[in-house]
């Protein structure tokens, strides 16, 4: 289900459905609740065929399983360079702009996929996000993935694994969803390189977290002119990715 009217989704070339923005969505913008039925993590498969892709982890007992033709945060395309992140409500799935995002670019998030399923067939774990920064895999860094696991883990202690309506129903949205999600350095971030840089000046260079916060608000690359560089983003660990001006 999704919160704002600026998205919608369109047909990609070669990942399927996508979601794109229509306008201008500020970073934190709370964008989807992810939605669907309510079933047995054992008897997810089984609901819509070959579309477990979909399945969305609800506790260790629940797994959240939309209908492939609804609309909704499950037509997002994953990515390496995401501009939204998978944010908790409890134990519900938000999706939220981590940084400004621009009219027709893809809404993407990283679906945080942990250990590699031994049984899964070759190829079907590709990723074809396309950024320089590609993994080639929808699997996550171990040690990434393992912080995020810690991090929502910490967030749904001492709530209840059992789902709010019986097996085999829609998990109901609320009644009342936050508008915007604050920054937070378990998830990467990086500047769209479709738009100019923004130009700072080296007085901007104070911190990693004056950095983030400068590509979450203007949704850009940082361009410091004075020392030759374009700062990319920045990813796990407090890593800054930048290359030298051209």
């Amino acid at each position: 289900m999704f919160l704002i009217p600026q998205v919608e989704v369109q047909e990609t070339e070669e990942k399927g459905k996508g979601i794109f923005a229509t306008d201008i969505i500020e970073a934190g913008t709370v964008i989807s609740d992810y939605l669907g039925k309510v079933v047995r993590s054992d008897e997810s498969v089984d609901l819509y065929d070959d579309d477990v892709v979909y399945d969305m982890w609800y506790s260790d007992k629940v797994d959240i399983c939309p209908d492939p033709d609804v609309p909704g945060m499950h037509t997002g395309n994953t990515s390496c360079e995401p501009n939204c992140g998978m944010g908790a409500l409890g134990r519900r799935t938000i999706l939220f702009a981590l940084r400004k995002i621009f009219p027709g670019e893809e809404i993407t998030y990283d679906y945080f996929l942990g250990e590699q399923d031994d049984d899964c067939e070759a190829g079907t774990d590709n990723c074809f996000c396309e950024s320089p920064f590609c993994r080639g895999t929808m699997y996550s860094n171990p040690m990434h993935y393992d912080a995020w696991d810690e991090y929502v883990e910490k967030l749904v202690e001492g709530i209840s694994e059992d789902p709010p309506v019986p097996f085999g129903e829609e998990l109901p949205p609320l009644d009342k969803y936050p508008e915007s999600m604050d920054d937070n350095e378990i998830y990467n971030i990086f500047g769209n390189r479709e738009e100019e840089p923004h130009k700072c000046s080296i007085e901007s260079l104070k911190s990693v977290k004056e950095i983030r916060k400068l590509i979450r608000e203007t949704g850009k690359t940082l361009e410091f002119g004075d020392i030759g560089i374009i700062v990319e983003g920045v990813v796990f660990g407090g890593h800054v990715i930048f290359r030298h001006c051209k």
